[in-house]
C-alpha cells in the first residue's frame, strides 16, 4: 500500500522524508527564479535523495534523468 506522507506517523524516518519533500519545495523555488534556464542538477548522498524527491513532485522540469545508486535507502510508514 502506497501512503502519502500525510498518513504516516511522526516516526524519525518520516520526519526525514518530510525534510526531503520541504527541499524539493525550495529547489523549484531557485529554479522558478531561473526561469527558461536550464539546470542540471547532480547530487550527492542527501543532495541525491532530494533531487530524486524534486523529480517526483516537479517532473515538469525534467528533460533526462539518469541515477547512480550504491547502496539502499528505506523509509518506511
Amino acid at each position: 500500500m502506497n501512503k502519502s506522507y500525510h498518513d504516516c506517523k511522526n516516526t524519525r524516518s518520516n520526519l526525514i522524508l518530510l525534510s526531503f519533500f520541504k527541499y524539493a519545495r525550495d529547489l523549484e523555488a531557485v529554479l522558478s527564479l531561473a526561469g527558461d534556464k536550464r539546470a542540471i542538477l547532480l547530487g550527492h548522498s542527501m543532495g541525491g535523495m532530494t533531487i530524486l524527491r524534486f523529480c517526483r513532485l516537479f517532473p515538469e522540469y525534467l528533460m533526462i534523468t539518469t541515477s547512480m545508486v550504491c547502496g539502499t535507502h528505506q523509509v518506511a510508514c
